[in-house]
């Protein structure tokens, strides 16, 4: 990409590509600054502003980070860039303590119709994890699941109402909170008893996608994972070793 720079310093495609690049090399000042002019030289390329979003999490600028957010979340295209912007933001007011508007906006993301599909729509439950996580409560994780569930049931679209696929991006999304990984950089300070229940759905919803009779090597490696996580090392190493024999 540096090359297509040298050729024209104008590109804004190859500025946003290179951002991609020093985001895996864990350079998130270059990751910044390529995102930040590939929107200077196209306004229209707005998923620019999740991304920037993300470098100044990964920098400490947090305020910085939420307003990226907010402006992310105005955006009508792409749609997933709104959806999934809210769905941080609601993680943002849940860490600050506001847990009931954090659920409200939650909620309202997901009846938006933002992000359709399993992939792209189940992180719009991000919030709902969050204040489970935070809380050790583990309500918000059963309105999720019955969201989860409800949706991906309905008649539509066969590609975007796979529940098996659901359940592993939404046991996924579990799994990245309970192990203090995920999309929100420092990590939300989830409780012990929140680890707990987040794993404990974690592993309630992988095991629910493999007994629905697809043998999905991402759900047995969920599984693995969680039930590590959660102490269970017997779990762990026979879905770890299902998994690679599927893989």
């Amino acid at each position: 990409w540096r090359a297509a720079l040298a050729l024209d310093h104008t590109a804004a495609g190859a500025h946003f590509a290179l951002g991609w690049v020093y985001r895996g090399l864990g350079d998130p000042e270059r990751e910044l600054r390529s995102f930040d002019l590939a929107y200077e030289l196209d306004p229209t390329r707005n998923a620019c502003w999740y991304r920037r979003a993300q470098a100044l999490e990964r920098l400490g600028r947090l305020e910085e980070a939420r307003a990226s957010y907010e402006k992310a979340a105005e955006l009508e295209e792409p749609a997933w860039i709104a959806g999934w912007s809210r769905a941080l933001l609601a993680s943002y007011v849940a860490i600050d303590g506001d847990h009931e508007r954090a659920l409200g906006m939650s909620q309202d993301t997901w009846e938006s119709g933002l992000s359709a599909g399993f992939f792209l729509r189940i992180y719009l439950l991000h919030g709902f994890g969050v204040v489970a996580g935070l809380t050790g409560d583990e309500a918000p994780l059963v309105e999720a699941r019955q969201l989860v569930d409800e949706y991906f049931t309905a008649p539509g679209d066969a590609g975007a109402r796979d529940l098996t696929k659901a359940y592993e991006r939404y046991s996924g999304l579990l799994l990245q909170l309970g192990a203090h990984r995920g999309r929100l950089q420092p990590p939300p300070p989830i409780t012990d008893e929140g680890r707990r229940i987040l794993l404990a759905h974690c592993i309630d919803v992988a095991q629910d996608g493999i007994e629905l009779g697809q043998d999905s090597a991402w759900l047995w490696g969920n599984l693995g994972q969680a039930s590590y996580f959660a102490g269970d090392a017997e779990t762990a190493v026979m879905a770890l070793t299902r998994e690679d024999e599927l893989d």
